[in-house]
């Protein structure tokens, strides 16, 4: 799906997400999003064919930015091979999240919501959210972990399958400790860089090696 910077089509996007993460899918009627839009219900249609085919443009949206707005490569190779701890954790940020426009950011949060509170009741979203969001994480942390072994930074031994399950389990529950909280605002959460900082000290990256 295409949306054209500032156009009916993204007005309809944008509301729908934040009326889906505050209501709720079930809550929300096409009637609802295009009072909303300030057009009438007949004309929503000319954009989208049902909140169905919203909701799915939401899915899949979020999973492509995801991984389109990834640091480049070589930028993630630097990194590992002479970042600290921590600067190789901040990479595995979702990008639209840390380092993009705030408009951007603001509807990855919110599509975050939507996907955590429907995780139960949804088979797409239940998919999406294991496969699109967690498995790929996982792949993509493991990848980079794993060159940080080839090169010498991290030692063979060291459990990168569960430092990677937990990383991403404690981040996932930090972001449902947030949305659960009725006074939540939708920001960057303080308690990321604790959390950060934490597994940081629990990642024993070995100094760069010096050319000689």
């Amino acid at each position: 799906m295409r949306l054209e910077p500032n156009s009916r089509k993204e007005q309809i996007f944008d509301i729908a997400i934040r009326m889906f993460a505050q209501d709720g899918f079930e809550n929300v009627s096409m009637r609802d999003i295009a009072a909303q839009a300030g057009i009438t219900a007949a004309s929503i249609y000319n954009h989208f064919s049902s909140k169905e085919e919203i909701l799915g443009a939401i899915y899949l949206y979020f999973g492509k930015l995801r991984v389109d707005l990834r640091k480049d490569t070589r930028q993630i190779k630097a990194a590992v091979e002479t970042g600290s701890a921590l600067d190789v954790l901040t990479i595995f940020l979702d990008p639209a999240i840390t380092n993009h426009e705030e408009k951007i950011a603001l509807r990855m949060v919110l599509i975050s919501k939507i996907i955590m509170m429907r995780i139960f009741n949804d088979p797409k979203a239940n998919q999406f959210f294991l496969h699109e969001m967690f498995e790929t994480d996982m792949r993509y942390m493991k990848k980079w972990l794993g060159y940080a072994v080839e090169i010498g930074r991290l030692a063979e031994e060291f459990d990168i399958e569960n430092f990677s399950i937990f990383y991403w389990r404690q981040l996932i529950m930090m972001g449902i400790w947030a949305f659960a909280d009725p006074n939540y605002e939708v920001r960057i959460l303080d308690e990321e860089a604790v959390l950060l900082n934490w597994f940081a000290g629990m990642l024993p990256l070995k100094n760069p090696a010096r050319p000689i």
